[in-house]
């Protein structure tokens, strides 16, 4: 492993393979950006976890930032959040913060045009969506709540939520976007995280019919 120890800025591309396919030789779209030994993760496609670890450790990383939720982003994304719990030697040094969408504010409803079926914006029919912030509760607290509560059990760690905390990001009210009729309208960056190495900003962007879509610029 090379772990990432020097200072400055640098970017490690984790997985580049899109589309939710396994591939033996390419992990999915993941990006991890490095300021002064602080980690950054930019999406968590399929079987980019080990590529993190070999460059960054647990206890480096700081946040993770999702763009939209679209499988082959976050397929990996309750590896990040478990895998660095509290493992001796393996551990993350301090709660670990996820950005990402947020719950459409309304929910288009499927439509025909003759005999063809129609989404009129990003999502429809009666199976929900759901934001950032419920996805990573969902995680810790309904997918992987029977390892968290016998770990606890057994190992003595304090609950994972002391740990992990997912956030949606709001789009600005002034933006004017809207899931069916301005899904990425001409607007300006807004910051959505800030620590003592980065401030991470996000915009909008066309990303098919998915609604919210971001695009993230790290200034350090």
């Amino acid at each position: 492993m090379s772990q990432v120890n020097h200072s400055g800025m640098t970017v490690h591309t984790l997985g580049t393979g899109g589309g939710p396919v396994v591939s033996a030789s390419r992990a999915g779209i993941s990006t991890a950006v490095v300021v002064d030994g602080c980690s950054y993760v930019f999406d968590c496609g399929m079987g980019s976890i080990r590529n993190y670890r070999s460059h960054c450790t647990w206890d480096q990383l700081r946040a993770i930032f999702i763009t939209h939720h679209h499988s082959d982003h976050i397929y990996d994304l309750g590896s990040y959040l478990l895998t660095g719990w509290q493992v001796p030697g393996e551990s993350f040094s301090q709660p670990i913060h996820v950005y990402g969408p947020a719950k459409p504010p309304r929910v288009p409803v499927l439509h025909t045009h003759g005999d063809r079926l129609v989404v009129p914006g990003c999502c429809g029919g009666d199976h929900p969506m759901v934001g950032t912030a419920d996805i990573v509760d969902a995680l810790i607290n309904k997918v992987f709540a029977s390892d968290v509560a016998i770990r606890m059990a057994d190992e003595g760690r304090s609950s994972p939520n002391q740990w992990v905390y997912g956030h949606d990001i709001e789009v600005p009210a002034e933006a004017k976007a809207d899931p069916v009729l301005a899904r990425h309208p001409v607007m300006d960056p807004f910051v959505v995280y800030r620590d003592a190495q980065v401030v991470v900003s996000a915009i909008l962007v066309d990303h098919r019919l998915c609604y919210p879509a971001f695009g993230f610029r790290i200034d350090s």
